[in-house]
């Protein structure tokens, strides 16, 4: 499904994140794919416990900060449908070269802080099947409720591993 109406995208906050890939198998155009779980009380039904893939297609320009010292299990925090200053600024800087620049420009939290933008032609949602009740709650009672607390649990996980 072409996703259009970007602010269901709100209904994304809290699914856990399985998986991001940047997949360049097609030669014609970049993906850039993330793969989720969707919480089961939110009020998009079509969404609610389901795995989904988020394709974003043609992506000209990304930028993942990424915080690979974390540990366990990550979730979206936001969505949102505008960029940093410059990550614009490199945006334009490609236009002045020539370069094509889709239209589409998103900025995505996760919990443990890292942020990914992107600039996209469009976005593809696919249900690719429903957490079980089990999964569902292992996701609940694992998941810390803040960024800070999150870096917290990951401190304190470092710090007790020292001699």
């Amino acid at each position: 499904m072409n996703l259009t109406d970007h602010s269901l995208f709100d209904y994304l906050h809290d699914a856990e994140v399985t998986s991001v890939v940047w997949d360049n198998t097609n030669p014609r155009q970049r993906r850039l794919q993330l793969i989720v779980t969707v919480v089961q009380d939110i009020e998009h039904l079509p969404w609610r416990g389901q795995s989904l893939a988020v394709t974003m297609l043609d992506v000209v320009l990304f930028r993942l900060v990424g915080y690979g010292h974390q540990v366990g299990l990550n979730w979206i925090d936001s969505i949102r449908t505008e960029v940093s200053k410059g990550f614009e600024e490199e945006c334009q800087q490609f236009k002045a070269n020539g370069i094509s620049i889709p239209p589409l420009r998103f900025t995505i939290v996760f919990t443990d802080g890292s942020t990914l933008e992107l600039t996209c032609a469009s976005v593809d949602v696919e249900e690719i099947g429903s957490a079980s009740p089990q999964e569902m709650r292992f996701s609940a009672e694992t998941k810390p409720t803040s960024t800070a607390q999150s870096k917290s649990r990951l401190w304190n996980s470092c710090s007790n591993d020292r001699p």
